[in-house]
């Protein structure tokens, strides 16, 4: 497994608190300059877990990958050896499986014009054969003299 520069750096820093205290810090900047009423910043309860921030960062990279995939297919992934994979092979894995959603969710789209415009074509079928079936009882009650 062969680390980026940017990985390389990540191993070599250990201030694994700091790294979270920024990036909390840089969410809060953003929340309040969107104006968002609510939102989670990560926490550094469990920063001693980790030896530096690259193992963070492929930690949180695998549960975000586990939490999407779970999200597309219904299941976490399995089979997959995390011990083998970086960082960098893990965004890739990110990415195709959004991009996979994202394709989901154009045929999904797709799927429902095609419904809907089958359930206009029955709706527009059900309201003729019920002008029909009134247009009998009409003359059925001429008929009658009512």
């Amino acid at each position: 497994m062969a680390l980026t520069a940017q990985e390389m750096e990540m191993v070599q820093d250990t201030d694994v608190v700091a790294h979270i205290e920024r990036q909390a810090e840089a969410i809060r900047a953003r929340a309040k300059a969107e104006g968002w009423t609510f939102f989670g910043v990560p926490t550094t309860a469990h920063a001693d877990d980790y030896a530096n921030v690259y193992e963070y960062e492929l930690s949180m990279a695998l549960g975000q990958f586990s939490d999407l995939h779970k999200e597309v297919y219904g299941f976490r992934p399995r089979g997959m050896a995390p011990k083998h994979l970086s960082l960098s092979d893990v965004d890739i894995l990110i990415n195709e499986t959004l991009e996979q959603q994202d394709q989901m969710n154009r045929r999904h789209e797709d799927d429902h014009q095609v419904l809907e415009a089958w359930n206009a074509k029955q709706l527009d079928l059900a309201v003729d054969q019920l002008d029909e079936n009134w247009d009998k009882y009409d003359a059925l009650a001429d008929r009658m003299g009512f």
